[in-house]
């Protein structure tokens, strides 16, 4: 059964927090939507940091719950909403690969795209473990 009590998203346009606001529209969540002027600073203001410290946004309200960060807001809202379909039910032989991508794509997958966009030089010499064992000895 969906919940019935409003859910409030603190939102600021062309952020992360508008995928959290289609989100909420996917799933027909009663919701009440408090946008900051990111602008102005409102996101450094007392008031909401209060509600998020860091001042970032996404972050929702929902009764005593306060979520904060894209990918938990998205996982809390798909959890709250099962009827939706959206997301493997705990249990589910699939909730680990979808929990595994939902996160790849928040840390791995969208920085990237990002570094891409800005054009960022990629970080030299690669520090990976991983890289650095595959690498041949020198002779």
């Amino acid at each position: 059964m969906p919940t019935t009590q409003p859910i409030t998203l603190y939102h600021a346009p062309r952020t992360r927090s508008s995928g959290a606001l289609a989100l909420l529209e996917e799933l027909a969540a009663p919701n009440t939507l408090h946008v900051l002027n990111m602008k102005a600073g409102e996101q450094r203001q007392p008031t909401y940091l209060v509600v998020n410290p860091m001042g970032k946004v996404p972050a929702i309200v929902h009764g005593t719950a306060l979520i904060t960060e894209q990918v938990a807001i998205g996982i809390y809202l798909a959890d709250l909403f099962p009827e939706a379909g959206i997301t493997p039910a705990i249990g589910d032989a699939l909730r680990g690969p979808y929990l595994r991508w939902y996160v790849f794509y928040a840390a791995c997958f969208e920085p990237a795209m990002v570094d891409k966009a800005m054009r960022a030089r990629p970080a030299t010499p690669p520090w990976c473990p991983t890289v650095i064992s595959r690498r041949p000895s020198p002779q």
